[in-house]
């Protein structure tokens, strides 16, 4: 069983990050949207865990991306393509 700990919500995409029951060191540090990229950070006893979505027609910009202290994690859907995957 997982808990919500936080959210950025939008009609058609958005993101939200749970952690498992029983972790009470779970708090968000940082939610945005920012030209359709969605940021929410949490940390989660001494880590920070990034959670980011990039919808499929939105160009990513360089200015976007918040740093956060090390132990920190990033992980999202960011609708990367290579040309030699053959779709």
């Amino acid at each position: 069983m997982f808990q919500l700990v936080g959210s950025v919500g939008h009609r058609v995409y958005g993101i939200a990050t749970y952690v498992r029951l029983g972790i009470d060191e779970a708090s968000v540090i940082h939610e945005s949207c920012v030209d359709n990229i969605f940021i929410l950070a949490v940390k989660v006893a001494e880590i920070i865990i990034v959670n980011l979505y990039m919808p499929p027609n939105v160009r990513w910009s360089n200015a976007v991306l918040p740093t956060f202290q090390h132990p920190c994690i990033y992980a999202g859907d960011f609708n990367s393509h290579h040309s030699q995957w053959g779709i």
